[in-house]
């Protein structure tokens, strides 16, 4: 069942075209539309709104609430020249935000439920457009040659110079204060494996230092032991 919860008007007449606007009732994955706009008219001049950017051109609509339901939850859907709203009257907050010249598949949703974030047919769970992907539960970071450039050989020295000045901690997030985690802290690490802004972390950076210095120790072990072998077959 799908219901009308919103509306388009000119600068004439505040006509409401019947679906210019609508939500399916039932929307969930497999459904053919989640959101349908049907009209590219001017808007005018509705109301005020606080929260994100809501310009004078603008409308104003809210959701067909069921009668025999309380309390009601009412949506207002709003669209001006910087914005496209739904905005959640009861809790005053914008969860849902689209900006002017937003790209092209910004957020796409295929009907099995896999989001694209740039990708007009995501493949996976969540699909980037940089090759990143959720995949089975598993977030698997783009990684291909096609995807890179400058690319050089990790010079030991320096991976185990980060590896010697990396401090491993235990932790537990703000959030989650009971769940005592292990890692690294974003702003002490090394400049090797730093992100520019210094408040998160690539693991596979550390983990390309530690596969460089566990290949170094390797071949000094390989060394001793030839060395070893020498000195052996001399006695």
């Amino acid at each position: 069942m799908r219901r009308i919860i919103g509306f388009c008007a000119n600068s004439a007449a505040m006509a409401v075209p019947p679906m210019s606007f609508s939500v399916s009732a039932t929307a969930r994955p497999g459904g053919r539309f989640l959101f349908v706009l049907q009209c590219s008219l001017r808007l005018r001049p509705a109301f005020r709104a606080g929260g994100a950017d809501a310009s004078r051109e603008s409308v104003r609509a809210r959701r067909i609430r069921p009668e025999s339901v309380s309390p009601f939850q009412t949506w207002d859907v709003i669209a001006n020249n910087n914005n496209f709203i739904i905005r959640d009257v009861n809790h005053e907050g914008d969860p849902f935000i689209i900006r002017t010249l937003a790209p092209n598949y910004s957020l796409v949703v295929d009907g099995t439920g896999r989001i694209g974030l740039g990708v007009s047919a995501p493949l996976y769970q969540i699909h980037h457009s940089s090759g990143a992907r959720l995949d089975a539960g598993s977030w698997i970071n783009a990684s291909s040659r096609a995807v890179k450039q400058d690319i050089h050989d990790l010079d030991g020295t320096a991976a185990v110079d980060a590896f010697k000045r990396l401090q491993p901690v235990t932790f537990a997030y703000k959030e989650k204060p009971a769940e005592t985690r292990v890692g690294f802290i974003a702003e002490d690490v090394p400049s090797l494996v730093a992100t520019a802004d210094r408040k998160g972390l690539s693991a596979m950076d550390i983990v390309a230092v530690l596969t460089k210095v566990v290949q170094e120790q390797q071949r000094t072990i390989d060394d001793l032991q030839a060395r070893l072998q020498r000195v052996e077959q001399k006695q």
